[in-house]
């Protein structure tokens, strides 16, 4: 009869043993899926970022092309203003 009894209480020791591990690796999945949406968000959000920020260097790109192109111009009026006077009348 002892036996039975401590077969019996090893076999409760281990079921409870076992329901913990289980609980823990229940919990373990959680976190991961929770760490899984978290990444989702996360490179959603950059993605954003980066289209963002690569449209405003587009536009700065842009508007920094018109100025370089105005004072091109701007430079040859000069070029061609210097060249009106150099030249005797």
């Amino acid at each position: 009869m002892p036996i039975l009894v401590a077969i019996l209480v090893g076999i409760i020791y281990n079921n409870r043993r076992f329901d913990d591990v289980n609980r823990r690796f229940d919990d373990t999945n959680r976190r991961i899926d929770d760490l899984k949406q978290d990444l989702i968000v996360l490179r959603t959000e950059v993605k954003g970022d980066y289209e963002s920020l690569r449209r405003e260097v587009k536009e700065d790109y842009r508007r920094l092309e018109g100025r370089v192109e105005r004072v091109e111009s701007l430079l040859m009026e000069l070029l061609k203003e210097m060249r009106k006077e150099k030249t005797p009348a």
